[in-house]
């Protein structure tokens, strides 16, 4: 009786035929002990190459969402401010509403009380013409001509911005104001202005 011993040693290598890229090779030893009465069976060792394909990984694309954009295009009209314009080419009127305060230090810098007749022009005339330095605004001692209902008159001189006026509108002081025929009881009325 005869006991033989085998081992076989298979070696494969994968290679990717569209890359021709060879991976490296995988070896499985195997082992078997086998009993016989006659012969003695040799170490066999086999090397066998397998081509395998390895499929090329599907690269998935994304998929975008379909998205609706609507832009909306709002227009705001807005009634022009008056401008200043020199004393040779001013023929521009306008009408607005006439308001008084107390007056004090404005924003041209000037510094007035309630018998001056001054005027704070509101900020949508002055702000764009603002060249940094308020005091510096080339409406700083522009005069303007008002009228109420063609029977009385006055001449103002812009000294200061009113912050909630609308463009055509004037804030008077004290003064200004009465020589338009204002009272306090009254607190606004409609004026017709123009640039001297």
């Amino acid at each position: 009786m005869t006991t033989s011993s085998t081992t076989t040693s298979t070696t494969t290598s994968i290679i990717d035929k569209k890359t021709e890229k060879k991976y490296p090779p995988t070896t499985t030893t195997t082992t078997s002990t086998t009993t016989t009465s006659t012969t003695t069976s040799p170490t066999t060792t086999e090397e066998r190459t397998t081509a395998i394909d390895v499929p090329t990984p599907t690269q998935l694309e994304p998929t975008i969402p379909d998205i609706e954009v609507k832009v909306v295009t709002t227009t705001q009209e807005s009634t022009p401010a008056p401008s200043p314009k020199s004393q040779s080419s001013s023929k521009e009127s306008w009408e607005g509403d006439a308001t008084y305060y107390d007056p004090g230090v404005g924003s041209c810098g000037n510094t007035n009380g309630p018998g001056d007749m001054i005027a704070a022009i509101s900020y949508l005339v002055m702000d764009p013409l603002n060249p940094g330095n308020p005091n510096n605004n080339p409406i700083c001692g522009k005069q303007i001509r008002c009228t109420r209902d063609g029977l009385k008159e006055t001449i103002i001189t812009v000294v200061d911005r009113c912050p909630v006026c609308k463009a055509g509108d004037l804030d008077l002081s004290p003064a200004a104001y009465a020589a338009l025929g204002g009272t306090i009881a009254e607190g606004r009325f409609k004026i017709q202005c123009s640039w001297v």
